[in-house]
């Protein structure tokens, strides 16, 4: 991409655009261009030449050649907010992300936990079984719980 300092960077200038849009992120993330169309970046049959001398396809192919995709510098780090008592916890609530009226609670639940992994949580869904990502559930205490007595004591 650091070609186009010299005086001829008008000519290369669609194709350093064309990579930012579909250069391959690192860690097999899809590119810029496939999160926001879902889909690899096709070319319409327009695009390319149909020249029969073949200089201006050369030309093209000795630009394309030079462009080698950059290394990405920074990592993102994404840290999502994961309660304290989840883990242990044996029945969650869960977030429902649907548009709600006015005053209809966010959580619905208890609902047992069968199985736990790092970033998700298999859950009995009234008789049918799901996986539901940490991010949309809380711990849930039942009655009589331990864990549900170990909040700070108000007086």
């Amino acid at each position: 991409m650091a070609s186009c300092t010299d005086t001829d960077w008008k000519s290369r200038l669609p194709w350093v655009l064309l990579g930012l849009r579909t250069a391959p992120c690192a860690d097999g993330e899809p590119s810029s261009n496939e999160k926001v169309y879902g889909e690899a970046f096709t070319f319409p049959g327009e695009f390319f030449p149909t020249s029969t001398d073949g200089t201006l396809l050369d030309h093209l192919r000795d630009n394309a050649k030079k462009f080698r995709p950059c290394l990405k510098t920074y990592q993102e780090k994404t840290k999502h907010f994961k309660p304290r008592n989840l883990e242990d916890s044996g029945y969650v609530f869960v977030r429902f992300d649907a548009h709600l009226q006015l005053l209809t609670r966010p959580y619905r639940g208890p609902y047992r936990v069968i199985s736990k992994m790092t970033e998700a949580f298999l859950l009995d869904l009234h008789g049918q079984e799901d996986w539901i990502s940490i991010d949309r559930v809380k711990p849930a205490f039942p009655k009589g719980s331990e864990t549900a007595s170990t909040g700070p004591c108000r007086s």
